[in-house]
């Protein structure tokens, strides 16, 4: 009498331990947190002057989830198909409700509670690749790269920043090729990453945003492998032109071999028609790009996007030197807020 009453309720008693499941799941979890204090800890504490600011949350919705875990074990799971209809009718009512809710860089995903914070009803979002600047072996994928991913998951979308082949392993194209398969795998597994595949961002930092410019080409770059088109380009003080350099990354990297070569190729070159909306900035005071008047610099690049057609917003900041990712504590302090509420005005609706 005491088993029925108790298999008929909502509770049932603990069944045996499955311990090697448990071991394992704890060890997946264990492992996750460590990886990602690992990947996080040089950008919190570049902006948040603590290496476990964003790990220590993360601890305790670990232990939050243990807890959840074991009162699901507890529960008859046959529940859940009674409630798959009621459960499909919220999801449907909070997903109409966001439409009313205030816009948070010109879009609408989360319901606010008021004392609370905010809900997202729906885990599918955009996703940004971010491709740092690079100079000979040094690569700008901390500075640049993980600083503006995390300020860009803060806005909730999916970023991934990219650690392309640089110095004597460019040669034949490799960071295209390398921004590619990522483009690639990321489209292919966008379910279980929990974005969409379409209307992607490429933020690109000084020569990855030329890398970036010539991948949204659709002879030189994304339809070259054969993988889904950017939505958009966010550019900061992004290379235009290799210039003088040419014939020494030639020489450098692809010394005797034939064929196109990316950095031949400048951004206003690599405009054309039905090319992605662009936002793109430099600071005045920039002594590593050449001056925007100069050929194939950013003048050429903006007539380039206006005979095309392209839709696009160039920015001009006084005072922000070169490799300074997010722009903190200069004039382009803030500048991914305005790029992300271009990213959502051209490709929403």
């Amino acid at each position: 009498m005491h088993r029925t009453a108790a298999r008929k309720g909502l509770l049932r008693p603990l069944p045996p331990m499955d311990l090697p499941f448990l071991v394992l799941v704890l060890t997946l979890v264990a492992f996750g947190l460590v990886m990602l204090c690992s990947a996080s800890s040089a950008v919190a504490l570049y902006r948040r002057q603590d290496t476990f600011a964003y790990v220590r949350p993360q601890l305790l919705y670990a232990a939050m989830g243990l807890g959840a875990m074991w009162m699901a074990s507890r529960v008859d799971y046959h529940i859940y198909h009674r409630l798959a209809w009621p459960l499909l009718a919220l999801s449907l009512v909070l997903l109409t409700a966001v439409l009313f809710m205030p816009e948070y860089n010109g879009c609408k995903r989360w319901l606010v509670l008021p004392g609370l914070g905010t809900l997202q009803p729906s885990e599918i979002a955009k996703f940004a690749v971010v491709l740092g600047g690079n100079i000979a072996f040094t690569s700008g994928e901390l500075r640049e790269g993980m600083a503006s991913a995390a300020q860009l998951h803060d806005m909730g979308y999916g970023v991934f920043v990219l650690r392309y082949r640089i110095w004597m392993d460019m040669g034949d194209n490799a960071p295209l090729e390398d921004l590619a398969r990522a483009v690639e795998y990321i489209t292919a597994h966008a379910e279980e990453l929990g974005v969409q595949p379409e209307d992607y961002a490429l933020v690109g930092f000084s020569s990855g945003g030329q890398v970036a410019g010539v991948f949204a080409n659709s002879k030189r770059g994304y339809g070259r492998y054969h993988v889904a088109k950017p939505g958009v380009l966010l550019l900061g003080y992004s290379v235009s032109d290799t210039s003088v350099m040419k014939p020494v990354y030639y020489t450098l990297y692809d010394i005797g071999t034939c064929g196109w070569r990316y950095y031949w190729t400048s951004l206003d070159k690599a405009v054309e028609e039905g090319y992605p909306p662009v936002y793109f900035w430099r600071g005045n005071d920039d002594s590593m790009l050449g001056p925007a008047w100069m050929p194939g610099q950013y003048n050429d690049f903006e007539k380039a996007l206006q005979a095309c057609n392209v839709p696009y917003k160039r920015v001009t900041y006084q005072h922000a030197p070169h490799a300074i990712g997010t722009g903190n504590g200069t004039d382009a302090e803030g500048w991914l807020t305005q790029a992300a509420a271009f990213w959502e005005a051209h490709t929403t609706g």
